[in-house]
């Protein structure tokens, strides 16, 4: 009977505080800019991710946010048909983990209105960029991770992409 009772209080009272903790981050929540919020969710579920919340003009592209499973690089395609074509350029080696800032130097510059795309890919062990050998890395689901952006737009310009 006692431990019926000290079950049930220990259930209330974990209840309880999903409940209070529930609220206080639905209320900072409503203080984080909706692309912010766009960017993290992918770094949450998924064992890669990538999120740019900056896109200007030029011959760099900075990754904002970067998480891999094991080291790889971030690619910056150009868009061809409404899917990843050339290769404009890729960042050094990464680690494993999440990296932040990631700066990729591009072929030729991007100017206002261009599509581009960002795409992970997982170096084979050599620790040089190839992309015949160093493969699209996947999300959860199997799906090649890569983000669309407009050069030159805002937030609302970015997509998640499957592949």
């Amino acid at each position: 009977m006692v431990a019926m009772v000290r079950r049930k209080w220990w259930m209330a009272a974990l209840s309880s505080t999903v409940i209070i903790l529930s609220f206080f981050l639905l209320m900072n929540v409503r203080n984080i800019p909706p692309e912010k919020i766009r960017a993290a969710v992918p770094f949450v579920i998924s064992p890669n991710a990538v999120a740019i919340t900056d896109y200007p003009e030029g011959k760099i592209v900075t990754a904002t946010k970067v998480k891999l499973e094991s080291s790889g690089y971030v690619v910056v395609h150009e868009d061809r048909a409404g899917a990843p074509g050339m290769i404009l350029g890729y960042s050094k080696l990464l680690k494993a983990g999440e990296s932040d800032d990631v700066a990729i130097g591009l072929s030729k510059a991007a100017k206002a209105g261009d599509s581009l795309y960002v795409m992970l890919h997982l170096d084979d062990g050599d620790g040089k960029f190839n992309a015949k050998a160093d493969m699209p890395a996947k999300d959860n689901f199997g799906n090649s991770v890569v983000m669309m952006f407009v050069v030159g737009s805002d937030a609302e310009g970015s997509l998640q992409v499957s592949y």
